[in-house]
């Protein structure tokens, strides 16, 4: 018998809610996040058709944060009907000579930001043109509901990552 994917929650639990208050102190922000070196950069459509396609697996890439009233309950995850994935897919220059240490310094204070409550918790940058040809990616902010996802949605997203096949896009 097929293991059925479990399925996301609408409500968060009493750990994602405590990170999710825990959030509005900067000292005790639990920000992660992935840095992605690529051997040749994509061009921009498949870079974005490629993020479409984890979007579409992933129901918290294009969900916001809703506080209860008077928080008399735990937060509730809610599609963004304005979801905009221009606004969390950005490009950005390196300054030359484009090394990994001038790529890490353009990235600090974008790490160091914190995001819009008010949209999708995640950002994407995308820089070309780094040493040897190299483009890199870098997606944030990972934390725990976006770490421990359900299976079906971790392996769209390893899929996703590893196809050459940018064209087919799975609706959600």
């Amino acid at each position: 018998m097929a293991e059925s994917p479990r399925q996301w929650p609408t409500r968060m639990g009493p750990t994602d809610a405590l990170f999710w208050a825990l959030d509005l102190v900067p000292e005790l922000r639990s920000t992660m996040g992935a840095l992605l070196i690529l051997e040749r950069g994509p061009a921009h459509e498949r870079l974005r058709d490629t993020f479409l396609r984890v979007v579409a697996g992933m129901p918290r890439m294009r969900q916001r944060v809703v506080e209860t009233p008077l928080n008399l309950a735990a937060p509730e995850w809610l599609d963004d009907p304005e979801f905009d994935l221009d606004y969390h897919l950005r490009t950005i220059a390196v300054p030359p000579p484009r090394s990994m240490a001038d790529l890490l310094a353009e990235l600090g204070p974008l790490f160091a930001t914190p995001l819009d409550r008010d949209r999708p918790l995640w950002e994407a940058y995308y820089a070309d043109g780094l040493v040897d040809d190299r483009a890199a990616v870098f997606v944030m902010p990972l934390r725990r509901w976006s770490v421990t996802i359900p299976s079906r949605s971790r392996s769209t997203a390893t899929e996703t990552w590893s196809t050459s096949d940018s064209t087919s896009i799975p609706s959600p």
